[in-house]
């Protein structure tokens, strides 16, 4: 079992004591584990973050010679003006050489035929500037203070700075939000994304219940 060195639970009641409620159970694991409390919610229970010491392994996505419909007329052409073909291969450099001088033909003509795609501006608010950041940063260390001495300017202050954080960011997204309305025009693909985004139907509704193989029905 492994549990983090200080509280995840701080009470809003000044009477109660601070306890740590999330703890891990492990069996036959080799690894170490990690927990850190991170004061980064406005809530009484604070999220915990886990680190196992253990290696990862990344793998690089294979890159595709040719990105959306070529023109191979495009291809063809560029081939044909810009590849040499060598009269004699007298040795192995020569044939390395060669087949060096082909491969950059052929991947320079399958970046020239491929269909460029025009660069959409995505409506993305969650990029926060860093004033935004440096804002939600002082607000999480005022509140780690209030959590642990519990006095009133201290409360004071978190009340505060929660607030102009709601009111920064509600800004932000709605600066973002404009900038990103700027940015369409009729002729691009990105004015159909943001009006198919907009009708899209809501897919959470709620069922109706049920009572065997009739509908519950309730009245106000």
């Amino acid at each position: 079992m492994s549990a983090p060195d200080t509280p995840t639970y701080f009470p809003y009641d000044q009477n109660r004591n601070s306890d740590i409620l999330d703890v891990i159970l492990q069996k036959s694991i080799r690894f170490s584990i990690h927990q850190e409390p991170l004061y980064e919610l406005d809530s009484d229970h604070l999220p915990v973050k886990i680190t196992i010491d253990a290696s990862l392994s990344f793998s690089t996505p294979t890159r595709k010679l040719i990105t959306g419909k070529p023109d191979w007329e495009k291809f063809k052409q560029h081939i044909t003006q810009n590849l040499i073909i060598p009269k004699n291969i007298l040795n192995i450099p020569n044939a390395d050489n060669a087949v060096k001088h082909l491969r950059e033909i052929i991947c320079q003509a399958a970046d020239t035929c491929s269909a460029k795609q025009n660069t959409i501006t995505n409506y993305s608010p969650n990029q926060l500037p860093h004033t935004i950041l440096k804002l939600i940063k002082s607000k999480h260390q005022t509140r780690r203070l209030w959590q642990i001495h519990r006095l009133p300017q201290d409360r004071k202050k978190l009340n505060y700075l929660t607030k102009k954080v709601k009111n920064s960011l509600e800004e932000h997204r709605i600066n973002c939000y404009q900038k990103y309305l700027s940015t369409i025009h009729p002729a691009d693909s990105n004015l159909w994304i943001a009006t198919k985004r907009l009708i899209k139907p809501n897919t959470n509704e709620i069922p109706p219940l049920k009572s065997g193989r009739c509908l519950s029905k309730y009245r106000s």
